[in-house]
């Protein structure tokens, strides 16, 4: 597919769409959709077509987010207890990771589609990062760092992983100074 040169409207709606993810084709995108209120829901849409499609069963949940293949959508329940994982082929949602205490955030897909990664934030002085093997739901404990501080700001914490899966945290001071480094690299 072609990309315009100039940015298009891809849903016309004033409800608040939120978390858009690219099918790996350029041809589709994921994303958050309300319901009614603050309820949210999943749906999809053909950027050829523009047709809106909600993925079934998904009534209650947000941040969606696609594996790199294609073949999965993982999406958190409200508020942010679960984590669920839809099944592209088999068009069903089941629960992948429920942590003891709620407070996921930020799932996150490595580069193979084989693992998705989660960062448990109910302690903001505490974060976990946790990975969870898709094919098995092995749960492993990436990471539990001491931030004496805290994850603050106003979203909190952000998760990501680098390409080799080493978790990334953004802590937010909510500093409005910005800074210039010069760096001597060998």
């Amino acid at each position: 597919m072609g990309y315009p040169s100039t940015p298009e409207v891809a849903v016309e709606s004033e409800s608040g769409e939120q978390d858009p993810t690219w099918f790996p084709d350029g041809d589709s995108i994921v994303f958050s959709s309300p319901l009614v209120g603050p309820q949210m829901r999943i749906a999809s849409i053909d950027l050829r077509t523009r047709r809106v499609t909600t993925i079934p069963g998904s009534d209650g949940l947000f941040s969606p987010r696609l594996s790199p293949d294609a073949r999965f959508i993982v999406a958190m329940n409200s508020p942010q207890s679960k984590l669920m994982l839809f099944d592209m082929e088999k068009q069903k949602w089941s629960q992948l990771f429920e942590p003891a205490h709620g407070g996921l955030g930020w799932p996150h897909w490595s580069g193979d589609s084989q693992f998705v990664y989660v960062s448990d934030e109910v302690d903001q002085h505490a974060p976990i990062v946790y990975r969870i093997h898709i094919s098995d739901r092995k749960v492993e404990r990436v990471a539990t760092l001491d931030v004496p501080n805290g994850l603050i700001g106003n979203f909190g914490g952000w998760m990501s992983t680098t390409a080799d899966g080493t978790p990334l945290l953004l802590r937010d001071l909510e500093v409005e100074e910005i800074y210039a480094l010069d760096v001597d690299l060998p």
